[in-house]
């Protein structure tokens, strides 16, 4: 009889341990959810098909979105970060959870190589991570994305100069995670740059030309993410930038290029300087050029500054036509500068 009560008291007892245990690993699971947060970013409308988008000089090229959340204070701490590569479809979604607190996420995607090596231990401050080997845009720095930078290797790099390869995105929103609930925020990606694009006016000047030698100016080097602001200096010297344009099509492009820029309103750029190497069956060498300080840029926009801009002869006088457009697939907005040719 002793023994049956001890068989009874020991299954009772298993039974109250099991109980709990269930009860524990409910209430475990309930402050997870609680603190579940999931986050979705969009991307333009001009780039809803990440991944299949035809991008001819995106060969070779992934698309990587990457997520910071910051503290929201004086000394704003990493408290997550997490990096996406390989994306389809029009939206990214990052899930984690978090403690209860006023956040600032930080939002980044850009191109990277197909084959990009990983760091499962990357690290900024106590946040541990895996990154994806940066190409066009250093983003691992201490800072993280608030402090994006032009790495300067492969944004020169002939063929990849004007890639479309090199388009990023990036956005920042707020999130106020509170007690209890758990988080959604859905924000949408824009670009941090102006696009430039240089072309020459004629036909048969431009057929004169077998590719650029040399384009030399200066552009902002950092973008943070937080702020939205451009800074620093990088100085563009790319070496042989072959023609971007198609004669048979009247289109005489030069060469383009991404810029960062601060969101408010039009900036300017300082000068120019473009060399030409002729065609081997051309005798006369063509002449160097600078186009004045004064281009305007603007993020978003598409900046077309056109000109006489290749000759065997040196001139004095150019004019060099502006075009402003609202956005990559806006209204043109026109302007003009009287530029000097040296």
């Amino acid at each position: 009889m002793k023994k049956y009560h001890l068989y009874l008291w020991l299954v009772a007892l298993v039974g109250l341990m099991t109980s709990c245990s269930q009860d524990e690993t409910d209430a475990l699971q309930t402050a997870t959810d609680a603190n579940r947060v999931t986050l979705t970013a969009s991307l333009p409308a001009d780039f809803v098909q990440i991944g299949t988008r035809a991008l001819p000089s995106a060969k070779n090229h992934q698309l990587r979105c990457i997520l910071e959340v910051w503290t929201k204070d004086a000394s704003p701490v990493l408290k997550y970060r997490e990096e996406k590569s390989g994306l389809s479809g029009d939206n990214v979604v990052f899930e984690f959870t978090i403690d209860n607190a006023t956040y600032d996420c930080l939002f980044w995607a850009d191109f990277i190589a197909t084959n990009a090596a990983t760091d499962a231990s990357a690290k900024i401050g106590d946040v541990t991570y895996t990154h994806y080997a940066d190409k066009y845009y250093a983003t691992n720095t201490d800072n993280g994305l608030r402090a994006v930078s032009i790495t300067g290797t492969d944004y020169v790099k002939d063929g990849e100069f004007t890639s479309d390869a090199r388009d990023a995105f990036f956005s920042h929103a707020e999130l106020q995670k509170e007690a209890g609930k758990s988080g959604t925020l859905s924000t949408s990606l824009t670009r941090p740059f102006a696009k430039l694009i240089i072309k020459e006016k004629t036909k048969d000047a431009y057929n004169l030309c077998k590719y650029m030698t040399a384009a030399s100016y200066t552009v902002p080097k950092t973008f943070n993410v937080l702020t939205g602001i451009a800074s620093g200096n990088y100085s563009v010297s790319p070496d042989e930038i072959y023609q971007t344009g198609n004669a048979s099509i009247n289109d005489f492009t030069l060469f383009s290029d991404l810029i960062f820029t601060s969101s408010a309103g039009r900036e300017t750029l300082g000068q120019i300087s473009l060399a030409f190497a002729k065609q081997d069956s051309n005798p006369t060498e063509l002449q160097p050029v600078t186009i004045p300080a004064g281009v305007p840029i603007q993020r978003n926009y598409k900046t077309n500054a056109s000109g006489n801009l290749i000759s065997e002869k040196s001139f004095n006088d150019a004019k060099v036509t502006v075009t402003m457009n609202t956005g990559w697939n806006g209204t043109d907005i026109n302007d003009d500068l009287d530029d000097r040719r040296t």
